[in-house]
């Protein structure tokens, strides 16, 4: 876990690492469109410089890995990416790119001809190439980059060292290109994963303000259906007052006008209790 991954939830760092494969696989065509070009291109290049069955068995392991990380993205994509699916296939990744950059390590030993500096250049740039040119693809999941990168690298430097004084200083300098290239994998994966955080923080906010949404409109429903509801309550006291008023005005018996009085009073009572109830509210 990188500092970029501190203090995030667990919920939020799966949902990020499962962003990061996704993210991985995404690039998958990229990746191996370019390492057949490439292979292509060195096959022309050392044609009948190299022994023959060295570059064929060399052409058809790149050939044939790219087949199988081909359809190992086919079998990622049918699967129900979990948790557990995630780091599974986060490893099975990263693994195929480790075997990938022993294949390019392994060409700083079969193509290397020192005593021909184009040869010499060209093998060097293309192997620097690919590990420069294969950062944006693999650093979404950092130990991909680093298990692809790590062993055509220190191959490269380790070949260039057995070539004399000059190779020491080649050989250095490409371990100091490979040190340069983890820190800057690192510092993109770190962006993205910031990404992500900001992203997946975006849409949690979202969803909450959707609930609360959804809350307040429940409420503003329920205060609805609660005012015509008392509407309706306080309306029938004062209905009744009326017409105990109006009663009270032609009545001439005393006893009759008591107990018109005595029901106004409930009335006034209901109606005091309804409006101490909805004041309560």
């Amino acid at each position: 876990m990188t500092e970029a991954e501190d203090n995030i939830s667990p919920e939020f760092a799966a949902r990020i690492h499962r962003e990061k494969i996704r993210l991985l696989r995404a690039q998958m065509p990229f990746v191996l469109v370019a390492v057949v070009f490439v292979t292509t291109g060195i096959a022309i290049i050392f044609w009948n410089v190299v022994d023959m069955w060295i570059l064929t068995l060399w052409m058809g392991g790149q050939y044939g890995l790219s087949l199988f990380r081909w359809w190992l993205s086919a079998r990622f994509d049918r699967i129900d990416l979990n948790g557990y699916e995630a780091r599974r296939w986060g490893w099975i990744f990263a693994v195929a790119s480790g075997v990938s950059g022993f294949l390019w390590g392994s060409a700083a030993f079969l193509f290397m001809l020192p005593d021909d500096p184009f040869y010499l250049i060209s093998l060097i740039m293309i192997i620097l190439g690919m590990a420069a040119g294969s950062m944006p693809s693999l650093s979404a999941y950092l130990p991909a980059y680093a298990f692809y990168v790590t062993p055509a690298l220190i191959s490269l430097s380790w070949s260039l060292a057995g070539i004399g004084d000059q190779g020491y200083i080649l050989a250095t300098l490409t371990l100091v290109f490979l040190g340069v290239n983890l820190m800057f994998a690192r510092n993109v994966h770190d962006s993205l994963v910031q990404s992500l955080r900001l992203r997946f923080e975006n849409l949690a906010l979202v969803e909450q303000l959707r609930e609360q949404k959804a809350i307040a409109e429940q409420a503003n429903r329920a205060k609805s259906r609660f005012l015509a509801a008392a509407s309706h309550d306080l309306r029938q006291p004062l209905h009744a007052l009326g017409l105990f008023v109006d009663a009270l005005r032609g009545v001439q018996d005393e006893a009759t006008r008591i107990r018109l009085l005595s029901q106004v009073d409930v009335s006034l009572d209901a109606l005091g209790k309804l409006f101490n109830a909805l004041l309560d509210i």
